[in-house]
């Protein structure tokens, strides 16, 4: 059997915010411009080899763009009030995968799985600020790859319950708004403002995870499920708030 999708998105994304200084009718502030696009496809298929014995094999890829210009504007309830870009930035993500998984049905209560997918992450980008300090930098295509496993086994104990055991590892790719977008929101108070900034050389999160489980049926009919987990994640993406010196 083979299942094929492909799937398009074109978000145009646009937001005003209020300065410090305005008032909820009107006052300055700034305007986001941040259209984006995403694309995926994905082609995989299930082949049964014996009664007992499946295979799902197949391949996906995505890609994702994003422009994104803050603008200052005299009067943040109107669009058209825009008077300096202050800052710029674009960038695409690619994202291919290969996977296979397997499904085998060892004895009448035991069934295996087995998998592993490929991922390879491709960025490239460009964050330029045109107020002080200005700069423009462009970042050169880099990549990241990743093989994760999975394992997984089901056995029924009695009619009416099963334990469940499965390792597996994961692999997300960072975002664009993480690599690419710089922001700055007024802060508390008229206050010195809150300046998100972007990364772009964040690396991807990876996961390894172990589950237990354990599902039942009572007598009344009532069902039941409980589940053990223990996860460990590395390169984990988070935003931490820093004081400048000045």
């Amino acid at each position: 059997v083979l299942h094929a999708s492909v799937g398009w998105l074109d978000h145009a994304f646009r937001f005003p915010q209020a300065g410090a200084t305005a008032g909820f009718e009107r006052g300055p502030g700034e305007f986001f411009d941040q259209p984006n696009q995403r694309a995926d496809a994905d082609v995989h298929a299930r082949i049964e080899l014996s009664p007992s014995f499946a295979a799902t094999v197949g391949g996906s890829l995505n890609r994702n763009h994003l422009d994104r210009s803050t603008w200052r504007v005299s009067d943040w309830r109107d669009y058209d009030s825009r008077t300096v870009e202050t800052s710029a930035s674009d960038g695409t993500t690619w994202n291919a995968a290969a996977y296979v998984d397997a499904q085998w049905f060892a004895l009448r209560w035991l069934t295996l799985y087995a998998g592993a997918r490929y991922d390879r992450f491709t960025t490239s980008g460009r964050i330029e600020q045109n107020t002080p300090p200005a700069f423009a930098t462009d970042y050169p295509e880099r990549s990241e790859s990743q093989l994760s496993p999975k394992l997984a086994a089901v056995v029924a104990l009695g009619r009416d319950t099963t334990l469940r055991l499965s390792y597996g590892e994961g692999f997300r790719a960072p975002t664009l708004l993480d690599l690419y977008s710089r922001s700055v929101a007024p802060g508390a108070s008229a206050g010195a403002p809150v300046v998100t900034e972007p990364a772009p050389d964040l690396a991807a999160e990876r996961v390894k995870s172990l589950e237990l489980g354990l599902d039942a049926r009572l007598p009344t009919r009532t069902r039941v499920a409980m589940s053990v987990l223990a996860q460990r994640l590395s390169d984990l993406i988070y935003r931490q708030r820093v004081t400048p010196v000045l």
